[in-house]
């Protein structure tokens, strides 16, 4: 389809090929030629860089990865509430059905309260302009404490497990709120 031409990729020589791997840069090569520039990216520095590629690693780098991440970073929950979200896994208490009892109520938009461990717990929709459950979609709560307060969200289902050190939290803004 297409006649590509051959070209000799010599090592930048900004990287001197001894330095320590965390001090290379991640464009390992890049050959100019006239007008253009192709750089080569070196996958393994860029995947050394960040931590949070852990998860997906296997063997001695993941071993390796774990004994060098955050051990006070938490650990988080993703679930689907209308949304992806995660939670600390630290806040979570339990996961429960949906009691056939609170859908009607959750479906009218009428406050609910969820009997766990004998004590009264509020459910909480987590809904806004920018997501919603459906009452016939949630399937399960997930009981959380904050600040010693309890709490039941509604959600679809738990998704994933993300184990400590291997995430971060960024912060960003959808229509001006945080």
């Amino acid at each position: 389809h297409e006649v590509l031409e051959l070209a000799r990729i010599a090592p930048d020589a900004g990287t001197p090929e001894h330095a320590p791997a965390a001090e290379r840069s991640v464009v390992g090569r890049r050959l100019v030629n006239g007008e253009r520039t192709l750089q080569v990216i070196d996958v393994a520095a860029l995947l050394r860089r960040y931590a949070e590629t852990a998860i997906s690693a296997k063997g001695a780098s993941a071993a390796q990865a774990r004994k060098t991440a955050d051990p006070a970073a938490p650990a988080y929950m993703v679930f689907d509430a209308g949304g992806m979200f995660a939670a600390p896994i630290d806040g979570v208490q339990e996961v429960v059905a949906l009691p056939d009892e609170l859908r009607p109520r959750l479906g009218a938009g009428i406050p609910a309260t969820l009997q766990w461990r004998e004590q009264p717990v509020p459910v909480m929709p987590i809904a806004d302009s920018l997501v919603a459950l459906p009452a016939q979609a949630a399937r399960q709560l997930v009981v959380i404490r904050q600040g010693g307060r309890l709490a039941a969200l509604a959600i679809a289902g738990v998704k994933a497990m993300v184990p400590r050190g291997t995430a971060h939290r960024n912060r960003m803004r959808l229509q001006g709120r945080p």
